[in-house]
C-alpha cells in the first residue's frame, strides 16, 4: 500500500522574483534575466509513495489512472487492476475544518490536462538518487551505492497507452479533447506564445509510425470509398507529397490556415473530403440498389424451361388428336 509522504507542493517563481517565498529569490547583488514574465503562487499537491514488484523490472505492468469529475468524483490509481491510491471529490470540496474554518475549500479538478509519461528522481518524494548533484558513486566505497549506480541510465518501456471515455447513459463525461464547456484547442491558439519559444517550437509531426502494410498509413481502405493519405515504406509511414495529411499515421488533415497550424483541419477541407466520401457511399449504395433490382426483375421474366416443354407438348398431342395431319409430328 501506499505511504503517504510529506510534500505538499512548492512555492512557485520565476527566475527574477525578489519574493522571500521562493526557494531562491533573488538578491539585490544579481541582475534580472528577464527569461519569462513575473509570477509566485503556492503550487498545492496531495502525494504518496508506493514500492513496485520485481516484475516491474523484468516484465511489462499495467498501470491506470481514474479519473471521475464532480462532486462524487475521484481520482484512483491501480497496478495491475489493484487500487493502491485515491483521492474523492469529498476531501477537496468538503475537508475537515477547525474552529476558523481555516481549511480552503477546492473544486474537483476538471480542466483538460496532458499525460506525461516519465522517469525522474526527486527529493521532494521521499526518496533520491546517490549522491545528487556530485558523482553518483561518491567514494565508490559502497556496494549497494555502486550497484544502484552501475543501472544507470535506466529506461522507461512502454506497450501501449490506452485512453477511455465514459459514454454511457447518464455520464457527465465530456467526450473528445476539446469539450465545449473547456475550449481547448482555442485556448492553445489563444496563447500559442505559452506552449512553444524559440527552442521549443510547435512541429507538426508527418509520418514515421511503424506499419506493416500501407493500410496502417491511410485514412480509408473501403475499396468503394478509399482515400490513400500515406503508404508503408521500409516499415515507417510515410504521407503523401501533397502535404494535406499528416500525423504519425497520415490521418490528420493539415490546416491551410496559420493561426490553426498543426492543430488540426480547417472546416473546408474537412468538408470537401467528407463530402466525397457521402457521394462515394451513396454512388456503391445506388448501384447495390439498381443491380437488386434487375436481378428481380429478370427472375420474374424468366419461364422455367421444363414447364415450357410441358406446355408444346400438351398442345401438340391435343391438335393432332382434333384435327390428325400427316405432317404432324411428335415432339
Amino acid at each position: 500500500m501506499p505511504v503517504i509522504n510529506g510534500y505538499q507542493g512548492s512555492y512557485l517563481c520565476d527566475p527574477d522574483n525578489s519574493n522571500k517565498k521562493c526557494a531562491d529569490p533573488l538578491t539585490a547583488a544579481t541582475s534580472k534575466s528577464n527569461v519569462m514574465s513575473s509570477f509566485n503562487y503556492q503550487m498545492d499537491a496531495i502525494s504518496a509513495n508506493s514500492g513496485l514488484p520485481l516484475a516491474a523490472y523484468t516484465d511489462y505492468l499495467r498501470y491506470q489512472v481514474e479519473w471521475v469529475t464532480g462532486s462524487q468524483g475521484y481520482v484512483r490509481w491501480l497496478v495491475e487492476g489493484i487500487p493502491i491510491f485515491e483521492i474523492p471529490a469529498e476531501s477537496m470540496e468538503n475537508p475537515p475544518q477547525d474552529s476558523k474554518n481555516s481549511n480552503p475549500k477546492k473544486v474537483m479538478i476538471e480542466e483538460p490536462m496532458y499525460i506525461i509519461f516519465n522517469v525522474a528522481l526527486s527529493t521532494s518524494w521521499g526518496s533520491k538518487p546517490p549522491n545528487p548533484g556530485k558523482p553518483c558513486k561518491g567514494d565508490g566505497k559502497n556496494a549497494a551505492t555502486n550497484k544502484i549506480c552501475d543501472e544507470f541510465p535506466m529506461y522507461m518501456k512502454i506497450d501501449y497507452i490506452r485512453l477511455y471515455q465514459d459514454t454511457s447513459k447518464g455520464s457527465n463525461m465530456t467526450i473528445g479533447c476539446n469539450p465545449a464547456t473547456h475550449p481547448t484547442k482555442k485556448w492553445i491558439e489563444g496563447h500559442i506564445e505559452e506552449y512553444q519559444d524559440a527552442k521549443n517550437l510547435i512541429v507538426d509531426v508527418v509520418g514515421g509510425a511503424p506499419c506493416k502494410t500501407d493500410d496502417d498509413c491511410t485514412v480509408s481502405t473501403v475499396a468503394a470509398a478509399a482515400i490513400v493519405t500515406g503508404q508503408c515504406k521500409r516499415g515507417v509511414c510515410s504521407c503523401l507529397s501533397s502535404g494535406a495529411w499528416g500525423g504519425p499515421r497520415c490521418t490528420l488533415a493539415v490546416s491551410d490556415t496559420a493561426a490553426a497550424k498543426g492543430f488540426g483541419p480547417s472546416i473546408e477541407l474537412a468538408s470537401i473530403f467528407a463530402a466525397i466520401a457521402v457521394a462515394l457511399f451513396l454512388f456503391v449504395m445506388y448501384k447495390i440498389v439498381i443491380a437488386r433490382r434487375n436481378k428481380k426483375m429478370l427472375e420474374s421474366m424468366t419461364v422455367p424451361k421444363s414447364a415450357a416443354r410441358f406446355d408444346v407438348e400438351i398442345d401438340d398431342v391435343a391438335q393432332s388428336r382434333s384435327a390428325p395431319n400427316p405432317d404432324d409430328k411428335l415432339i
